[in-house]
């Protein structure tokens, strides 16, 4: 399954927002039928262009991250945060 940047930020934010909590690499790797290594990798990337924070046993969303989601682009795969990497 090809999981991008963008999609993976989108599941940060559906799932921060839900539990309110930290979101967790491995629930996000399960979820998306991926590696946690790899999703960790990815939530990394994310955290270097401040759109994800570290916070005790996982990450959040940051504004920027959020506000990235709010401009609702039709093809986010242009964007910077998409590698095209697969995980």
């Amino acid at each position: 399954m090809e999981e991008t940047n963008y999609r993976l930020l989108e599941r940060v934010v559906e799932v921060h927002d839900r539990t309110g909590g930290a979101v967790q690499p491995a629930r996000l790797a399960s979820a998306a039928g991926c590696d946690v290594a790899a999703v960790r990798d990815r939530l990394e990337s994310l955290e270097e262009c401040d759109l994800v924070a570290p916070v005790d046993g996982g990450y959040r969303p940051t504004v920027t991250g959020r506000e990235l989601l709010a401009l609702d682009v039709d093809d986010p795969t242009w964007l910077v945060v998409d590698t095209g990497d697969e995980c």
